[in-house]
């Protein structure tokens, strides 16, 4: 049974089911999916300055293949920010199977954690110089970075503050 949020009018009485409405569902769908797709689109600067841009995808094939295709070390762990899609892909199946406001929002903020955790600490105010630093060159993943953050972030605030208009009468 769905708590009752109970107001002042005995009509207007809101029922709270803690699931997604359909319209935030749909925005939380389409910004998961804009972050997954940062995964294959070509948004990563060429360290020499010139030449196309390439994605994280071309990038983990570039890694498979200088470390010997016969290799039987696993490549994905070394993919920047692949537990950052992991945890959007999983984002993106809790919204899709499981519309709850709260297991999408803290999935979301989990992601967050993964992207801001290598800037922690002293060491990491020297780790985000660096970071900043490759950007300005070029050959930096700095677009990727900003745009998962803002597809993490958009998907937990849209959840987080959906409300559910729905009354029980």
């Amino acid at each position: 049974m769905a708590p009752v949020i109970d107001n002042r009018n005995p009509l207007t009485k809101i029922v709270e089911t803690g699931q997604l409405t359909r319209r935030a569902r749909a925005m939380a769908i389409a910004f998961l999916a804009v972050g997954l797709l940062t995964f294959f689109l070509p948004i990563i600067a060429p360290s020499s300055g010139t030449g196309p841009n390439v994605s994280v995808w071309q990038t983990a094939e570039q890694l498979q293949i200088t470390m010997r295709e016969d290799s039987m070390l696993p490549v994905l762990p070394f993919v920047p920010f692949i537990f950052v899609y992991l945890a959007l892909a999983v984002a993106l199946g809790a919204a899709v199977l499981l519309p709850f406001k709260k297991a999408v929002t803290w999935i979301c903020v989990a992601g967050l954690f993964l992207l801001i955790r290598p800037f922690r600490g002293f060491m990491g105010a020297f780790q985000l110089m660096k970071f900043m630093d490759s950007a300005q060159r070029g050959g930096g993943v700095t677009p990727v970075w900003i745009m998962l953050a803002i597809s993490l972030l958009a998907t937990a605030i849209v959840a987080w503050t959906d409300a559910d208009t729905r009354s029980s009468l």
